[in-house]
């Protein structure tokens, strides 16, 4: 049966040995949060370790990747946060990020400047009230340099919220 943090902790007192039956309540508090975090990485042509890579072209025109490929929000959840970090710099040149719920749209991050290793950009977006609809996470990049250029970028996001889709 789910229980309080307190509870929880009172079975876990020093000198304690919990019980079968508080280990499963341990167990079905810890499975009973709806809180969920999905986590991308994204990268230029040729990266490796991406679950998404950009294509090389010769045009600096901005790129949008629907993160998981499909709607990654599920139905009546609410957005809690969305990060975004670049884990390798770009080689050539600067470019600025955005991410929406759509291609090339900033409803979650307007563009910023995430070229270098180690910036982190994280927004907190709350919805009035719960999606009626699940929803898609595009990661858009626009280079300075040409895409064909670049051999390096790499990119982490995370996008946390309150899954209500069963509620």
């Amino acid at each position: 049966m789910i229980q309080s943090l307190a509870t929880i902790k009172g079975f876990l007192e020093t000198g304690d040995v919990p019980t079968q039956a508080q280990f499963v309540d341990i167990i079905d508090t810890l499975g009973a949060s709806n809180i969920k975090t999905k986590v991308y990485t994204v990268g230029v042509a040729g990266t490796t370790g991406v679950n998404h890579l950009f294509t090389s072209v010769a045009d600096s025109v901005e790129q949008s990747i629907r993160l998981g490929g499909t709607d990654i929000i599920p139905v009546n959840s609410v957005v809690l946060s969305i990060q975004a970090k670049c884990i390798t710099g770009v080689n050539t040149g600067t470019g600025t990020a955005d991410m929406g719920k759509t291609s090339g749209s900033t409803t979650f991050m307007a563009a910023v400047n995430i070229d270098n290793t180690d910036e982190i950009y994280r927004t907190v977006y709350t919805l009035n009230g719960d999606a009626t609809t699940a929803s898609s996470v595009y990661f858009s990049f626009t280079p300075s340099a040409l895409w064909n250029a670049l051999t390096a970028g790499k990119w982490r996001i995370w996008v946390t919220y309150i899954d209500n889709s069963t509620n």
